[in-house]
């Protein structure tokens, strides 16, 4: 989901579609769809607090509704990637790892012209492998955690630079 918004879906569309266990349907042209898929990847200039508060939320609704259906958060700033996930026992966003932007030091070392793309399944690897260690150091290191697979946040695919 590009450059997701909070009036694009309802607050319960977005619980329906980011639902695991649930196969939303989703509007389409002509006829709607049934969306399913392993991984999904939204795109927003908001944190999911900032994006929740546009909101207005029931009795029964509660943020958590969605903060618990997010595997990762990542705010990328052309310095930094920082990666969050929320802590159901703490009811807030722990900080996972920060690490440099790579982005730079990868184009840096390209030979660019016109036709050089960037693919951030090559960027998200430079992190996987810069934020790895870290977590082995600390003793935080989990399979799943910094894998480009479980992402949540800010990205882009191919730009053309």
């Amino acid at each position: 989901m590009d450059d997701l918004r909070s009036d694009t879906f309802s607050y319960e569309e977005l619980l329906k579609i980011l639902d695991p266990h649930y196969n939303a349907p989703v509007h389409s042209r002509y006829r709607d769809k049934v969306l399913r898929c392993d991984r999904i990847f939204i795109t927003t200039v908001e944190h999911p607090r900032e994006f929740v508060s546009r909101y207005k939320l029931s009795a029964n609704d509660s943020a958590e509704q969605l903060y618990r259906r997010l595997d990762e958060v990542w705010e990328v700033t052309a310095a930094a990637v920082r990666a969050e996930k929320y802590d159901l026992k703490h009811k807030s966003f722990l900080p996972m790892f920060t690490t440099e932007n790579p982005v730079k030091s990868y184009l840096c070392g390209m030979d660019m012209d016109l036709h050089t793309r960037v693919s951030s399944m090559n960027i998200f690897r430079q992190i996987e492998a810069d934020c790895k260690p870290q977590f082995e150091i600390e003793g935080f290191f989990q399979p799943d955690t910094c894998n480009e697979e479980t992402v949540t946040g800010n990205q882009t695919e191919d730009l053309p630079f």
